[in-house]
């Protein structure tokens, strides 16, 4: 049996938990080793890019399962290489011509 090792070490939940104002809640999925941090209050963007710039130094994950969205469309942005992006643009015009399915997520589409 193999042990899966910690995602948040402690130098990364001590640069969390010093945010002023906010307080984070974690919870994670023990099968697959997904940590899932939420910052709170929900709406306070200072908080929002410092968790953002502690993920992006451990080059981890900014949605594990749940898919990229409305909520992290920013934060893909700003991640994705510039190479990446014409294949996931054309695959997602080819799945979705008109635009119907998830209009405004993930990708602006024209």
């Amino acid at each position: 049996m193999s042990v899966i090792q910690p995602v948040v070490s402690p130098d990364v939940a001590t640069q969390l938990i010093n945010l002023p104002g906010s307080f984070y809640v974690s919870d994670s999925a023990v099968g697959d080793g997904n940590v899932h941090l939420n910052v709170l209050p929900c709406c306070d963007k200072g908080a929002e890019k410092v968790v953002t710039a502690v993920l992006a130094r451990y080059a981890v994950s900014i949605s594990s399962e749940h898919g990229i969205g409305r909520l992290k469309k920013t934060d893909l942005d700003a991640r994705l290489p510039a190479v990446q992006r014409p294949p996931l643009t054309v695959l997602k015009q080819a799945i979705d011509p008109h635009g119907t399915i998830n209009p405004g997520c993930v990708f602006d589409m024209p």
